[in-house]
């Protein structure tokens, strides 16, 4: 609903606001999804207006909360370490990485955010219950799904970018050259989709197991390996060297993110 009515408001603002019609629907958006929930929450029996720091459930969502607030952080500078790098290499080459990347991880949530929300749910509700055998039955039988529904994703992606940059993005200052470049950033990017989302459905898996902490671990360790392969990428392969090291360091987050929760289930299954 949320996306539905910020793309009703941009069609309606942008002949009158421009590039700003973009920013006052997100706005807009994110004000009648809180208008909408917001009331819903307050119908519930355990919802107070006050904070006790006493109460041992409190205590534990801050407990579980802080990792992933500081792992959001994490995730986050990777926008700023881009730039940082890629701030070198002269006009243009942040935006082609800006395009590619944004392609990626919104192709990587549109396919797999239903399996991933839907798991989220199923994997609290089966992790309260013990049952740590359907647990990982699920996450598998998840994973499996998600895979086969990625592959062909991330082949037409690869195979396609010139074709995917043009149609989208080749019109009004975009030009030929710029596409081009475009694509080769989301090619080099393209890797990323499969760990990208499979990764995302492991960490609700660890989520729903209490390893916060664990998942925010994982995420500074990837990061260093990030920046160090950026370091080492870039006088070589220029700007997309950055898509480079984040195929790498990615699909090094999937695969840790696999044995660990792997480690977990099998550790509480003995």
């Amino acid at each position: 609903m949320n996306n539905i009515f910020v793309i009703t408001v941009y069609l309606i603002l942008k002949d009158y606001l421009g590039i700003w019609s973009i920013a006052w629907a997100s706005v807009a958006g994110s004000l009648v999804q809180y208008f909408f929930l917001f009331p819903i929450i307050l119908k519930r029996k355990y919802f107070a207006w006050k904070i006790s720091l006493s109460n041992s459930s409190f205590t534990k969502v801050i407990g579980l909360g802080l990792p992933l607030f500081f792992g959001s952080i994490i995730y986050r500078s990777n926008s700023l370490i881009e730039r940082y790098f890629a701030s070198g290499f002269g006009e243009g080459r942040i935006t082609y990485l800006n395009y590619g990347y944004k392609m990626i991880s919104s192709l990587a949530v549109v396919v797999i955010s239903g399996i991933q929300t839907i798991g989220f749910v199923k994997f609290s509700q089966i992790s309260a219950r013990k049952d740590y055998q359907r647990l990982k039955n699920r996450l598998y039988l998840a994973l499996g799904v998600g895979f086969s529904v990625l592959l062909p994703s991330f082949l037409s992606v690869f195979l396609f970018s010139n074709q995917i940059i043009s149609f989208f993005l080749e019109r009004g200052n975009f030009s030929r050259e710029a596409s081009l470049s475009t694509a080769l950033a989301l090619k080099y990017y393209s890797p990323a989709i499969i760990s990208m989302a499979l990764g995302g459905l492991i960490s609700t898996a660890l989520y729903s197991l209490y390893k916060t902490n664990v998942v925010v671990v994982i995420n500074i360790v990837t990061m260093g390996v990030y920046v160090l392969l950026s370091w080492l990428f870039i006088s070589r392969f220029n700007y997309l060297g950055l898509a480079i090291s984040y195929c790498i360091a990615n699909w090094l987050q999937f695969i840790i993110y696999f044995l660990v929760i792997r480690r977990e289930l099998n550790k509480k299954l003995k």
